[in-house]
Order: C-alpha cells, then sequence, then structure tokens
C-alpha cells in the first residue's frame, strides 16, 4: 500500500518518465502548502514545524533547483546518511527525503524519483530539524521511539494487566535506546494501543506515545 501510494503521489511531481538533463520535479504552488514537517530519521524527538509562507517558499525554491539522477527509489525510504524526512503538509501531504551518500546530497521521493541537491540546501534543512527539534518524553519499546503527543487515553486501559513496565531511564533531554528505556522515570506500566500507539499509565493518567516514522 506505502509503494503505491508513493507511486501516485510521485506523479505529481514528474512530469517526465525517462531521464533529463534538465530538472523534471513539479512541485505545488505554494499556497498549497500550509507547513512543513522536518525530522531526522530514524526520529529523535518531534518533528520541527514551519508554517511561515516565506520558509514554505524557500524549500519550494531548493527543490526546483534540484537536478534529477535518472536512479530508482525502491524503498520506503532511502539508504543513506544523515537522512532529513521532509513532508509538505497539504490536503494529501507529500513527503520526502534530503540525504548524503558517498559524499553526494539527495533528495528522494519514495517510489518516484531521486534528485541531486547542492550541498548547501542539504546541510540547511538537516541543521535545521537536528537544532530545533524539541526533546519530549520519549519511550523505546520493541526497536522503535515513541513519543508523548499529549492525549489522554479517554477510554483507559484495554486490561487490567501491562504489556511491559519502563525499567530504565535516560536524563530528560537525551533520546532511550534501550527496551523498556524513557527519558522520564522508570516503573511506568504501558500497554499496546495500535500498530503505532503506546499507551502508559503516567503520574497523570493513562497517555498516548505515538511511534516516530
Amino acid at each position: 500500500m506505502k509503494k503505491i501510494l508513493g507511486m501516485v503521489l510521485g506523479l505529481l511531481f514528474l512530469t517526465g518518465c525517462g531521464v533529463s538533463s534538465k530538472n523534471t520535479m513539479e512541485l505545488p504552488e505554494k499556497e498549497q502548502v500550509s507547513g512543513v514537517e522536518l525530522s531526522m530519521v530514524p526520529a529523535r524527538a518531534r518533528a520541527v514545524v514551519r508554517e511561515d509562507s516565506d520558509f514554505v517558499e524557500e524549500l519550494l525554491t531548493d527543490l526546483a533547483a534540484a537536478k534529477l539522477t535518472g536512479e530508482k527509489s525502491v524503498n520506503d525510504r532511502p539508504d543513506g546518511e544523515g537522512i532529513v524526512l521532509i513532508e509538505l503538509v497539504m490536503e494529501e501531504n507529500l513527503k520526502g527525503f534530503f540525504y548524503q551518500k558517498d559524499g553526494i546530497c539527495y533528495f528522494e521521493i519514495p517510489y518516484s524519483g531521486v534528485w541531486t541537491v547542492d550541498r548547501a540546501v542539504y546541510d540547511k534543512y538537516r541543521l535545521l530539524a537536528e537544532s530545533e527539534q524539541e526533546v519530549v518524553r520519549t519511550v523505546f519499546i520493541d526497536g522503535r521511539l515513541f513519543f508523548d503527543v499529549n492525549r489522554p487515553v479517554i477510554n483507559g486501559p484495554t486490561c487490567g494487566v501491562p504489556d511491559g513496565i519502563i525499567s530504565s531511564s535516560v536524563g530528560e533531554d537525551e533520546i532511550p535506546t534501550e527496551q523498556n528505556q524513557s527519558n522520564f522515570g522508570v516503573d511506568y506500566p504501558w500497554q499496546y494501543g495500535g500498530e503505532n500507539v503506546i499507551n502508559i499509565m503516567l503520574d497523570e493518567g493513562w497517555m498516548a506515545f505515538e511511534a516516530g516514522e
């Protein structure tokens, strides 16, 4: 399903199906974009959100200058270093990734295309994602990070037996890396709340935590 969705969304960016010596990324008008979310991959904190029109215009300008490589995109996310997820907030969100590999910087739309970008462009968005991300209450469970989304669990736990208990903790400005580890304390029971949700019993009651990218 992700592959099909990525291919469909990618059509909004591509004007041709072959390799071209010029840029072939078709971008939305800035008025169609209500905001931009930026986050490092794998996620280390809640995404940076920018909603000012000047920033949206700057990003679209940078993407318009990218050069199509002709390489195929065959995964949900690229295989590279320093990956930055960029999500354009629209009626149907559009997602792409900045990253670097073998000294070259790229922008990739899953299952659609790969473009090269200037080092200065890549560094700008990576530094923004790294420097402005707010570290929130986070827990590491089953190899994934789950972030506090400040949403109480209205119906409470699904049963009386927890699926696990937070057993270790790191500093509040650090990111947990071990099973049942948090950055806000220990001895909190948790339960699965869905495919991408963990419910944790905190001092203020059951709270929902959602998985990062």
